[in-house]
């Protein structure tokens, strides 16, 4: 018996054509943290003969998935693309594809097989469709983000080649980030962190009489886009703005250092146009520089539909 490790370890995704039938993977990427598979909705036996549970059975088969990689201008968009569900694309591969992605109103996305690989196994989740996905940026490290996934089934196999990952060069880094807080610069030395969170408002996954499995997920609730500002309170604008319950908008870019062709950069462009605050004015804390941290929540904003994220890159439509 051969022992696993993780330092071969990869996600790889690909586009669906029917939910739940898996299909080849098409992009990879390097990934830092795991957790969740699946999940059998295993119930006990219903009756009280025994001491002991004699029996087990398994209504609504699921696996729920929780995985973190480094945030790069390449690759795993698709799953941003599954979570939002508006999308477009325009533009040249080899000149730059500009793509946009807002909350669409219908299940218009195509679901994903997600693969997880370790040395010498790899598992796939077919029929998968984004529940939760996660933005982090600090001034002290590169950009990461989390998913969290529902997919229909799990299952083993040989482990696939590794397929092409992006440069590290195309690695988004806090060195690359212009942000405007109500079209104002914060200055690079400002800003310590920001996060952007994304709900779906997909159920956990129903289960209908006659199916061993759930059936494909549906939107349970609305989108709800929240996150968090944390930099030095340096100006009273965000507070008043508290304190007055308006909204406030949030641009952020982030920039290559290298161009794709001419005046065209890798670029992702976070938009949220109409944040409201919810609470945590600035607070001393001693001596020192007086922190903020800013909880927002988005509420809608007509055709950027509260959120709008731009990607430029080298990559044909997801």
């Amino acid at each position: 018996m051969s022992h696993r490790y993780g330092f071969d370890a990869f996600v790889a995704v690909g586009k669906e054509t029917t939910w739940g039938t898996s299909v080849g993977r098409t992009k990879f990427m390097e990934f830092n943290g795991e957790s969740g598979g699946f999940a059998p909705g295993r119930q006990e036996l219903p009756t009280w003969r025994a001491r002991i549970v004699p029996s087990y059975y398994d209504i609504g088969n699921k696996a729920l998935k929780s995985i973190s990689m480094p945030l790069y201008y390449e690759s795993v968009w698709m799953f941003l693309r599954n979570a939002l569900t508006n999308y477009t694309s325009s533009g040249a591969t080899t000149t730059g594809v500009t793509h946009i992605f807002k909350v669409g109103t219908t299940q218009s996305r195509p679901s994903l097989s997600v693969e997880v690989a370790n040395t010498e196994y790899c598992h796939i989740y077919a029929g998968s469709h984004v529940r939760k996905l996660g933005m982090e940026f600090n001034a002290s490290e590169s950009a990461k983000w989390s998913i969290d996934f529902i997919a229909k089934t799990e299952s083993t196999m040989a482990k696939t080649a590794l397929g092409t990952v992006p440069l590290p060069s195309l690695l988004i880094r806090p060195t690359q980030a212009s942000l405007l807080i109500n079209s104002t610069s914060t200055g690079t030395t400002e800003l310590d962190s920001f996060s952007i969170n994304i709900e779906t408002g997909l159920d956990d996954g129903r289960v209908k009489v006659g199916s061993a499995n759930i059936v494909e997920p549906d939107f349970a609730d609305r989108f709800k886009i929240s996150g968090t500002i944390n930099r030095d309170w340096s100006d009273p604008a965000l507070y008043a703005a508290l304190l007055a319950n308006t909204t406030f908008a949030l641009n952020v870019t982030f920039t290559s250092a290298a161009t794709i062709s001419g005046s065209t950069y890798w670029t992702l462009n976070l938009l949220i146009p109409n944040a409201y605050i919810m609470g945590d004015p600035p607070v001393h804390t001693g001596p020192g520089l007086v922190p903020e941290v800013i909880n927002w929540n988005a509420a809608d904003a007509g055709t950027t539909t509260g959120i709008q994220i731009t990607v430029v890159n080298t990559e044909a439509a997801y």
